[in-house]
């Protein structure tokens, strides 16, 4: 397994390489969380090779947008 400040450092530069990068992972992001809504929670653990818990996986991308979003849960901005 990859090391955190491996993969780290492996997206820096992927974003700073590649300028589309951030976009395409917006977008991957966006589609996953769309694909999730679809699913059932057996579908989901079942992607996930079960090895995740559904509500984890629902949550965690949650957050993840929420960052990428710069916004706080309750919609207001960080900065």
């Amino acid at each position: 397994m990859t090391p955190p400040e491996d993969f780290e450092a492996e997206l820096m530069r992927l974003a700073r390489e590649h300028p589309l990068f951030s976009l395409f992972v917006t977008y991957g992001l966006e589609y996953l969380s769309q694909r999730l809504d679809l699913l059932s929670d057996i579908h989901i653990f079942a992607m996930f090779g079960g090895r995740m818990d559904p509500d984890s996986i629902k949550s965690d991308l949650g957050q993840i947008k929420e960052l990428l979003n710069d916004a706080a849960p309750d919609g207001t901005p960080y900065s």
